[in-house]
């Protein structure tokens, strides 16, 4: 009876401790118990102290999560660290600087646009006026060419010579007969108005009949066949038939003299009346008309 109360002991004790766990932990041994065959069971006692170990590394890993970052910072120390705060205000700065000249730039740009949609703007509204300036200023230059061109080509009048003594009248004519000047010559006879004054009205009709440009070219042509190249002027002589004769050289130095026609003396000025070849038939005294 003696030899059971160990048995007995060691039961109720085994049964109390037994008791003292959770049911769950005494699950837990039972399931985490079962090893293969061969192989030692674990107790109880390992088995809390394995549980403790894992929650206590479980606590540890939760905690040294964040941590888990200083090895890239220290990679990042190791490629140069980070930036300074001054280098960093630079860079910043830089940025700014080229972000705010591509602003500008970019609104200039864009003025430069609007300006030309403008002007595009203006030209289109104006564009009849335009061409009407354009049309006129080209009309203008024409009429300008054309004005310069017609008046360069077209004849001008002779100067009338106004001799006033016989020797200025004489080197008139010797110059006239000399380059066989037509209109300078026709200009040293009477015109209309100084016909009707010396002639009379009837008279100064049958005048200017009589002096037109085809009489007066053979006029002309006459006095000049009497002065040749090389004969030089001497001087004039008026007659008492109001004959104006021209004494003159040849070349070889004989002089003698060429008779040029009637004059008359008109106011202060001398006219020619009838040329040369006309004179015989008009022989007699001129009148002498003065102012």
């Amino acid at each position: 009876m003696f030899s059971f109360l160990p048995l007995l002991l060691i039961f109720t004790l085994a049964s109390q401790e037994a008791s003292g766990g959770s049911e769950p932990e005494l699950r837990a041994v039972k399931a985490g118990s079962k090893v293969a065959k061969g192989k030692r069971r674990r107790t109880l006692e390992e088995w809390r102290q394995e549980r403790m170990m894992l929650r206590s590394r479980a606590r540890a890993k939760a905690k040294s999560a964040p941590v888990q970052e200083a090895p890239e910072v220290l990679e990042d120390v190791g490629k140069g660290g980070p930036e300074d705060p001054e280098e960093a205000d630079g860079a910043k700065a830089a940025k700014a600087a080229k972000a705010a000249k591509a602003a500008k730039a970019k609104r200039r740009s864009r003025r430069d646009k609007a300006e030309a949609a403008d002007q595009q703007t203006w030209l289109k509204q104006h564009i009849r006026e335009i061409e009407a300036l354009l049309a006129l200023l080209t009309l203008w230059l024409i009429t300008r060419i054309y004005g310069q061109t017609s008046a360069k080509n077209s004849p001008k009048a002779p100067t009338r010579s106004a001799p006033v003594t016989e020797e200025e009248l004489g080197r008139i004519l010797f110059g006239v007969g000399r380059g066989r000047d037509v209109d300078a010559y026709r200009t040293l006879f009477l015109n209309g108005a100084e016909a009707m004054t010396v002639l009379g009205a009837d008279n100064a009709e049958r005048y200017l009949a009589k002096r037109s440009l085809a009489a007066l070219e053979d006029a002309c042509e006459r006095l000049s066949s009497l002065l040749p190249s090389g004969t030089s002027y001497i001087k004039t002589e008026v007659t008492s038939t109001h004959q104006c004769i021209l004494h003159v050289a040849n070349p070889d130095g004989s002089g003698r003299t060429v008779a040029v026609g009637t004059i008359v003396r008109l106011g202060a000025v001398l006219r020619l009346v009838v040329p040369a070849v006309e004179a015989p038939r008009q022989a007699g005294p001129a009148p002498d008309f003065r102012s």
